[in-house]
């Protein structure tokens, strides 16, 4: 099954290069077979032989959407989402290794009476990552993948309030590890610029 390219299909994608010019791209299209059902598609790029077929990352029966990719210099990759699962928007990942391929989607958190969304990831120098994404309570969480452990720590959230939404989160990682998140937020009059640092 090809990956959709026509601009009704193709909704939303993102792409990272790392440094020696590979890259990831994945984008959620539309599922031939069964109407408007939305799905993760990822493909990689070497630069010494283009473009590699693409692949479906996940086959749950909930649509998924937004999908953020992030790659490290050593070509290792993270991607994130939401999906719909029993009623409400959880938050997923796969990882990608060179000579390996893509893990199974990872539930990173779901809540039973809300909904996540808005997810983005980075990776440091050192092959670690962050996630960030906002709850629809107000709530902005962020997870760490561990690299030296292969596994990703519980989710926490970082925000100073619940109410109302935060909107529009963003990560960034310098030289040693250490990570800025920024945000911004209402308090019911007025909406005030939040970040937080990780260390």
């Amino acid at each position: 099954m090809s990956l959709p390219t026509t601009p009704q299909s193709l909704i939303r994608s993102s792409r990272c290069l790392e440094r020696e010019g590979y890259a990831i791209t994945h984008g959620w299209g539309a599922a031939q077979s069964t109407g408007q059902t939305y799905d993760i598609w990822a493909r990689f790029y070497r630069p010494d032989c283009g473009w590699q077929d693409p692949l479906l990352l996940e086959t749950a029966d909930g649509q998924a959407y937004e999908p953020r990719v992030a790659m490290g210099a050593d070509g290792n990759g993270i991607a994130i989402w939401y999906q719909q699962s029993a009623g409400h928007l959880g938050t997923w990942s796969a990882r990608y290794r060179p000579r390996h391929g893509w893990s199974s989607p990872e539930l990173l958190r779901h809540d039973d009476s809300f909904d996540d969304v808005l997810p983005s990831v980075e990776i440091d120098a050192h092959g670690n990552a962050l996630a960030i994404w906002l709850q629809t309570t107000g709530y902005v969480y962020t997870a760490r993948y561990d690299h030296a452990q292969a596994a990703w720590q519980p989710a926490n959230w970082i925000s100073a309030a619940s109410s109302p939404i935060g909107y529009h989160s963003s990560l960034s990682f310098d030289a040693d590890g250490n990570a800025m998140a920024i945000w911004y937020q209402g308090d019911g009059s007025h909406s005030h610029v939040w970040t937080r640092r990780f260390q």
